[in-house]
């Protein structure tokens, strides 16, 4: 529960700039603008970091022994799935005005694809400096 608060807490206070509650309320709706596909997009790689966040909590608390090593894959996976995105976005869309955009698609769709991967088998964590998968030895 006080995760939860503190998630939704955070959540809010770390709205774009030019973000507004109401843009991330009506994601669902036709949110056509570069403003509000950010925004919504943005909603959805934190949802996806969250989601990620419980299973490694989760692996954590079943293999202690475990936790630097699989905390320092996350963030290494992470620095390497942020670089893949934003080589990807910059190719598609040469500096134009839905880069940003493009690049936080990549981020959250790949995240929500590791935490299916993750979900789906117990033995995969994220390699070092990649964003493939390896098993957990």
């Amino acid at each position: 529960m006080k995760k939860q608060l503190l998630l939704g807490l955070m959540l809010v206070a770390s709205i774009p700039a030019f973000g507004d509650v109401q843009v991330l309320l009506d994601c669902d709706s036709n949110n056509q603008t570069t403003q509000g596909m950010y925004s919504c997009t943005w909603r959805d790689l934190v949802v996806a970091e969250r989601d990620l966040q419980k299973i490694v909590d989760q692996r954590n608390s079943q293999r202690p022994e475990r936790k630097a090593a699989l905390d320092a894959r996350i963030v290494h996976w992470k620095k390497a799935r942020d670089k893949n995105c934003k080589k990807i976005a910059h190719h598609d869309w040469a500096g134009g005005s839905e880069e940003p955009v493009a690049a936080m698609i990549c981020r959250a769709a790949d995240t929500q694809d590791m935490v299916k991967t993750m979900k789906k088998d117990h033995t995969v964590v994220p390699c070092k400096n990649s964003v493939r998968v390896c098993h957990d030895g």
